[in-house]
């Protein structure tokens, strides 16, 4: 049942739960592109697309890139959302903090 309504989140199938360091130090060393996906029966009949380069992201949130036996990178891209989150928390912290100056 969970499943059925997205990746399975449930805290009780977690453990060393920690929250995100250095969100918007990560952000800044990611690199969104844009790309043409090389002709490939494995690849959606997709031509033009925007994403990530799996080899970047697991220099910067390996976590998020995994490698199948025949050594090629994956992504799981719902991971960026949590460190977009806390990213725009620590940008809103600095906001406040320089506008507690500014006064």
């Amino acid at each position: 049942d969970v499943i059925a309504y997205g990746s399975p989140s449930d805290k009780r199938l977690k453990e060393n739960i920690k929250p995100i360091e250095s969100a918007l130090d990560k952000v800044v060393k990611l690199q969104g592109v844009t790309f043409d996906w090389k002709q490939n029966d494995n690849i959606l009949s997709i031509k033009q697309d925007i994403g990530f380069i799996a080899q970047d992201v697991k220099e910067v949130i390996p976590e998020l890139v995994r490698e199948n036996e025949d050594g090629m990178l994956s992504m799981r891209h719902q991971g960026i959302a949590p460190i977009l989150l806390e990213a725009i928390k620590e940008l809103k912290q600095e906001i406040d903090e320089l506008k507690k100056q500014i006064k």
